[in-house]
């Protein structure tokens, strides 16, 4: 009879997994700042990380209609695809963060998140698999926050700053006064930088 013999089995090592860095997410996009070639196909087309052809249509489409804006303001255009950009939205809720990155939504700020704005780089970031109609429709508002980050454009902040007091001063409207007034009190009270104070008095 033949003796058994016992087989150890090595246990696979453990492997620790480590923290998503974000840098780590903000490489993996397509850079859009020149739009899209729809000839491309590493880029555009059907499959994990492309975007489809409708989406690379819209989105020169409105890269065109906005090239003053992107000139002017340096901002640029960073697509990612669904997973990672869920992990760039759950990474938001880090307070650390928060400010860093600008959500916008559809539905008037009550439907999902469509894109965001990354304050520090500048860039607008967006999901592949976003709609036609949500680019069309989120992107002009995504593109009025590079206009106003003062990090990023300093001088164009606080001559948009400097236009909504004097025009509140011209039309001598008590109410809109008043409002503009106690928000500027509100906000240098919570202690935010004047950067931080002109971006949200323009915003509204």
């Amino acid at each position: 009879a033949e003796e058994a013999q016992d087989v150890e089995q090595e246990e696979a090592p453990v492997v620790e997994e480590t923290p998503v860095d974000e840098d780590d997410i903000l490489t993996g996009a397509i850079n859009a700042d020149e739009g899209f070639d729809l000839s491309d196909r590493d880029k555009v087309g059907e499959g994990e990380g492309k975007v489809s052809i409708e989406f690379a249509n819209e989105f020169n489409t409105i890269r065109k209609g906005f090239s003053k804006v992107f000139s002017k303001t340096g901002v640029g255009a960073l697509v990612y695809d669904r997973a990672r950009f869920d992990q760039l939205i759950e990474r938001r809720l880090d307070e650390n963060l928060r400010e860093r990155f600008v959500e916008f939504k559809a539905k008037e700020g009550k439907g999902p998140i469509m894109g965001l704005y990354d304050v520090e780089t500048n860039n607008i970031l967006l999901p592949s698999d976003a709609r036609v109609q949500d680019i069309r429709e989120e992107f002009a508002h995504a593109m009025f926050l590079p206009i106003v980050n003062g990090r990023v454009n300093p001088e164009v902040q606080q001559k948009l700053y400097n236009e909504l007091i004097a025009l509140s001063e011209r039309m001598k409207n008590e109410k809109l006064s008043s409002f503009l007034s106690q928000r500027e009190v509100d906000y240098r009270s919570s202690g935010v930088s004047d950067t931080k104070l002109r971006e949200e008095m323009i915003i509204g």
